[in-house]
């Protein structure tokens, strides 16, 4: 990822949101540009691209950081994108866009290589990083590997939901990673909690944080947290594992470790499931 431009894969064709748009929000290093409802995350993050997201070469997303406000509207063709500000106009060209694929695989992955790779992420201690104190009720159940009642379930989102400071509250990250790693590891509770989440239109957060969420209902998350379920699905070394969960640590804030978190905690169902198995036998 250097002066390549990528574009999420599922928001290729542009156009299919809509033909014009506006600056949704703008910070140091990307903004977002709104489309209908859905937003496009530009940015020259090396290697991040969202799953709603374009990357661009630093030049280029520098430039236009200098120039660009909230509200600016946009509008939108399959292989440029328009900006007209106060000054001037402003084009980004996509022609030459790669399409990246950010689906989750579905993996298998052995006892033991679970055991290692749970031991390892251990280590970092992630309770005492991310930026929620979680009620331990709350922790039980996303371990337990009893099936959870219905009730169960909406005490764990609305808990989640939302609830943090950011652009991605803590609890949204949580839930995401927590979510997307039950669906990697093609868990019952992955559908279960999709079918929850779909079905409950009234869940309240911030724009940014829907677009990751809906990213994963539809089986796709962004680069760093796919790139550390690849990295378990090719077998790689346990060192070369934790060396992209360490990616994952690195995203901005707290996100990084709330999303380290919420998948750990899925890895920790998974695990306990199969103990139940085992100890029924």
């Amino acid at each position: 990822m250097n002066d390549e431009v990528l574009i999420s894969a599922s928001l290729i064709p542009l156009q299919q949101f809509g033909k014009t748009g506006h600056i949704h929000s703008v910070f140091s290093h990307s903004f977002n540009i709104k489309i209908g409802q859905q937003l496009l995350h530009i940015s020259s993050y090396q290697n991040y691209l969202s799953n709603f997201g374009i990357y661009l070469p630093r030049i280029v997303v520098e430039n236009l950081l200098t120039k660009i406000e909230i509200g600016n509207f946009v509008k939108i063709k399959n292989d440029q994108l328009i900006i007209y500000t106060l000054a001037e106009t402003l084009k980004i060209s996509l022609i030459e866009g790669q399409a990246y694929s950010l689906k989750l695989p579905h993996l298998e992955i052995s006892y033991e290589k679970l055991q290692q790779v749970l031991t390892a992420l251990a280590s970092f201690d992630l309770p005492t990083k991310i930026g929620l104190n979680i009620p331990t009720e709350i922790v039980e159940k996303l371990v337990s590997p009893q099936l959870l009642a219905e009730t169960e379930i909406a005490s764990v989102v609305d808990y989640l939901f939302g609830r943090g400071q950011g652009l991605t509250p803590s609890g949204d990250d949580i839930l995401v990673a927590y979510l997307a790693t039950l669906k990697v590891l093609q868990l019952t509770r992955g559908q279960q909690l999709s079918i929850y989440l779909q079905n409950r239109t009234n869940l309240q957060t911030t724009d940014i944080s829907q677009a990751y969420l809906l990213g994963v209902l539809q089986e796709e998350v962004s680069l760093p947290v796919l790139k550390f379920f690849k990295s378990i699905q090719q077998e790689k070394t346990i060192t070369e594992i934790i060396q992209a969960f360490k990616r994952i640590l690195a995203i901005g804030h707290t996100s990084g470790k709330d999303l380290a978190y919420g998948s750990y905690l899925a890895l920790q169902y998974a695990q306990n499931i199969r103990n139940l198995k085992t100890n029924k036998k």
